[in-house]
């Protein structure tokens, strides 16, 4: 058992709370670090999400700007059918208020020339099939974004001219995107972020910080590609994606992790100083948790080992589980130490069987020849009378022996509980004529039991005879019924038990007596037990009450109501 709770219990407790304590603080560091990462994730999207919105803004009110400026062109020739010369002037007039518009022609609304174009190429400026349905209807057009000779980017505008509710022409104009390269520069100040402008149908890129890439696809591009973290040889790149409303455009921010790093290196630090905290508390938790779960466990042990050296009980003080492996302890210590007993006086009666069977003929055969010579040898009543005495006793003891060594078995017959008493005390007045024994049946009905007559009868009086050695002045025998069981009882008035010999006064060959063998309690035991019962001690400094409790209904006992009798003493 101390090796169980040493290499088992213990063990078993230790390393659940180790587990416990290691996993809440893999969660806690797991948990962190994913916050850590969430939290770079989100500053550095929070980063793009700045950059690429200001800058949708400006192209937003950039191309905004060059509607409203087509409108008020469209405002100023409401007149298409003026003379060439005039509508050349008026053109050139308005180029001065529109720099961004690098040419300008007017069409009719089925794309006939009715004009000359600013700084024309007039095939360029053909409008489209698109555009010319929507200005029927009253209504502008803009175009894909295109990359001229140079690899300036542009797009082409349209806007009607309206006359009285109506459609009378169309105004092309074509707007030059290169104030885009500035705005990607003026906008993006960060080393470490890069701008990119791309068409959103094919991914070409139409503006980019480093102007080697414009006119190229730029890499892996897909329409519905998210943001997303990649390796590349300068480190760690995130790269996300921001459409622009209205216009065939998406910007592409390109940042480097690593720049992050330094902007995150106090949560870093607040993420390591709550895992090491944590780290510390469950290290102290688990530490405390052990010692107390423990304590119990080296108490029990302590105590066993106690035991083990000295012989001491364990402790009863303990709690839950402990408590009740303490009280299991203790039942089996109790068990053991009465089947002990029950060993040696068992091996005890072995012994005393094998040597009565020897000596029973031979002090019995002796015991007889001396009861004869004393009706032949010249003696005085009184001398006759001690020697009777003498061989009477030493009768008792050697049937005492055989008694006890024959072993338990017994043959029942139904007896009387006063008859039994009477006999027993009968059986002890040989001896005794100096005390007063008084035999007391409980009032009622007689009461008829199944028992072995010769043992009962000699038991009692190994109790009666025991109480009067005990120097009392008062010695009763009585019988009475218990819950179905019952309880004959021999009291007296002597000076009692010794506490000290209590636990042993019942144990084969024990005695206190001179003359004594220290078998008639065991004796009496045995008989009780054999009956199905038990031999019970009450004792102190008042007197002794020895009593044979045995089942009733084990043994067919039976009560026949009949007339009530009183209570008999037989005094001697």
């Amino acid at each position: 058992m101390l090796t169980l709770l040493k290499s088992g219990l213990f063990r078993r407790l230790f390393a659940a709370t180790m587990f416990v304590t290691m996993f809440v603080i893999v969660i806690a560091v797991i948990t962190s670090f994913y916050e850590y990462e969430r939290q770079i994730r989100q500053a550095t999207e929070l980063r793009h999400d700045t950059v690429s919105q200001r800058m949708a803004m400006e192209m937003a009110l950039f191309f905004e700007h060059a509607s409203y400026e087509l409108v008020m062109i469209a405002d100023v020739l409401k007149n298409v059918n003026m003379p060439e010369s005039s509508l050349r002037s008026a053109l050139n007039d308005i180029s001065l208020d529109a720099p961004h518009f690098t040419e300008i022609a007017v069409k009719k609304v089925d794309g006939t020339d009715i004009g000359l174009s600013i700084e024309g190429d007039r095939p360029s400026l053909q409008p489209s099939a698109q555009a010319l349905e929507k200005a029927k209807s009253g209504l502008g057009w803009i175009s894909t974004v295109q990359l001229d000779h140079n690899r300036v980017p542009y797009v082409k505008m349209t806007t009607p001219i309206m006359s009285s509710g109506e459609a009378e022409g169309i105004i092309v104009a074509r707007l030059s995107l290169k104030k885009l390269w500035y705005w990607i520069d003026e906008i993006n100040t960060e080393s470490n972020t890069r701008l990119s402008l791309v068409k959103r149908e094919d991914g070409s890129v139409i503006a980019d910080q480093q102007k080697q890439f414009i006119g190229k696809t730029f890499p892996t591009w897909k329409r519905d590609r998210k943001n997303y973290t990649v390796m590349t040889e300068t480190g760690l790149l995130y790269i996300s994606y921001h459409e622009v409303p209205g216009v065939d455009l998406t910007i592409i921010t390109l940042s480097s992790i690593e720049s992050f790093l330094g902007y995150m290196a106090p949560v870093k630090t607040r993420v390591f100083v709550l895992a090491a905290s944590l780290l510390l508390v469950a290290l102290f938790t688990s530490t405390l948790f052990s010692a107390r779960a423990s304590r119990p466990v080296y108490k029990l042990i302590d105590h066993m080992n106690r035991y083990a050296r000295y012989g001491q009980n364990t402790p009863t003080g303990l709690r839950g589980e402990y408590a009740r492996i303490a009280e299991a302890f203790n039942d089996v210590v109790k068990i053991l130490e009465e089947n002990q007993r029950t060993i040696v006086a068992q091996e005890s009666l072995v012994t005393v069987g094998r040597v009565s069977a020897i000596l029973a003929h031979e002090l019995r055969h002796e015991l007889q020849m001396i009861n004869n010579l004393v009706y032949v040898i010249d003696l005085t009543e009184e001398e006759r009378s001690d020697l009777h005495k003498a061989v009477d006793d030493m009768a008792h003891k050697i049937s005492s022996i055989m008694e006890l060594a024959r072993g338990s078995k017994i043959v029942p017959g139904s007896y009387m509980a006063e008859e039994l008493m009477e006999e027993a005390v009968e059986f002890v007045l040989i001896n005794y004529d100096n005390k007063q024994v008084e035999v007391a049946v409980q009032d009622g009905p007689p009461l008829w039991l199944t028992v072995d007559k010769a043992k009962m009868t000699m038991a009692l009086s190994n109790l009666a005879r025991n109480a009067i050695e005990a120097e009392s002045s008062m010695v009763r025998l009585s019988c009475q019924v218990e819950k179905n069981h019952a309880v004959f009882s021999v009291a007296d008035n002597g000076k009692g038990v010794n506490p000290e010999i209590q636990s042993q006064i019942m144990e084969p060959f024990f005695t206190t007596k001179q003359k004594g063998y220290g078998l008639g309690l065991s004796f009496v035991k045995s008989v009780a037990e054999a009956h199905g019962g038990t031999l019970r001690m009450e004792s102190d400094e008042k007197g002794s009450t020895f009593q044979i409790i045995i089942p009733m209904s084990g043994l067919e006992n039976i009560i026949e109501r009949e007339q009530p009798m009183d209570a008999t003493s037989v005094a001697v």
